[in-house]
């Protein structure tokens, strides 16, 4: 259950940053990195980071990252990925009821289909990857394709290597954990889109996995090269980002990702910004994408007062 509800998690955070970045483009002025410091006088430095959620096993964090958390009484997250791994949280248990169809226990099979249901785990049985009946039997369709969306992976890859769970057991003893979103509020989000249009989403990936987890090792290598403005541009290709989506839903799907998404929740991260940056040094790591653009946290910043520069990055190193 709890891999579960992690992988979950990882799910929500890795669609947003791949799929929210169309308003986010970074102006040619900005430099091509994911670390930015912000200055302010009368307020402690701070630190902001793009993250990517999923990554490469046996990555460690760039020398500049460890830096910056070493200097931070803050940890600024999209979520508290700790708390997945207690089921007793209040937060992992209302979560858990968003999820799962408690009251009526339908079957995946019944609210999928069985015929969609079975190439969906046809697919998944290529990798070795079991569907696990007794965890997903009642969950409900968009919860399940974000399962699958975050299980078939590039192999090699996985969420225990992600940026925020490496800032987690990096960060030091005493530096608090500040969380952006509730574990409900990061999985919200998915509620928002029409059953039909998720049924359809399971179906572009029962025919386009393959394309699907080769955009995605292509997101994550850009990441891990340091090429922030290659994978910023890849994600504003409405064409790209939207071909493996029904034609019949690119419309509704792509102002979702616009719209609720990118520009609503950076609007309300820059609020509870603007109460966290002045208590502590900090270090804010949000998807990627989530930095650029007017609506960005680096405009953001900069409207707050920030004066907000670029520090470099090497590309990522392995352990």
């Amino acid at each position: 259950m709890k891999q579960l509800l992690t992988a979950l998690i990882a799910a929500s955070s890795l669609l947003m940053a791949a799929c929210s970045a169309p308003a986010g483009q970074p102006s040619p002025k900005e430099a091509d990195t994911a670390l930015w410091k912000a200055v302010k006088k009368g307020a402690p430095d701070a630190y902001l980071l793009g993250t990517i959620h999923i990554n490469r096993n046996g990555s460690i964090l760039p020398s500049e990252v460890s830096d910056a958390l070493k200097q931070s009484k803050q940890l600024v997250l999209e979520t508290d990925l700790r708390k997945a791994q207690n089921p007793a949280d209040p937060e992992v248990q209302q979560m858990a009821m968003m999820m799962y169809d408690t009251q009526n226990r339908i079957p995946l099979s019944k609210s999928l289909g069985s015929k969609r249901y079975q190439a969906v785990a046809a697919v998944l049985k290529q990798k070795n990857i079991p569907v696990p009946v007794a965890e997903t039997d009642a969950l409900r369709p968009w919860a399940f394709n974000m399962l699958i969306e975050t299980t078939y992976l590039p192999d090699g890859y996985s969420v225990e290597a992600g940026t925020e769970m490496l800032l987690l057991q990096n960060k030091a003893a005493d530096a608090a954990v500040v969380p952006l979103e509730t574990l409900p509020e990061s999985i919200n989000y998915f509620t928002l889109l029409p059953n039909d249009v998720v049924l359809r989403s399971t179906d572009s990936f029962i025919a386009h996995h393959d394309g699907i987890q080769k955009d995605q090792l292509e997101m994550f290598t850009n990441y891990q090269q340091g090429r922030i403005r290659k994978l910023t541009a890849n994600a504003l290709n409405k064409e790209k980002a939207m071909r493996f989506t029904a034609e019949q839903d690119r419309e509704t799907v792509w102002k979702w990702y616009t719209g609720t998404l990118l520009e609503a929740r950076n609007r309300k991260w820059q609020h509870k910004l603007e109460k966290i940056l002045p208590q502590a040094p900090t270090l804010a790591a949000v998807g990627t994408l989530h930095l650029f653009g007017e609506t960005g946290m680096i405009e953001s910043l900069r409207r707050m007062g920030y004066t907000v520069t670029p520090v470099m990055m090497k590309p990522q190193n392995e352990k």
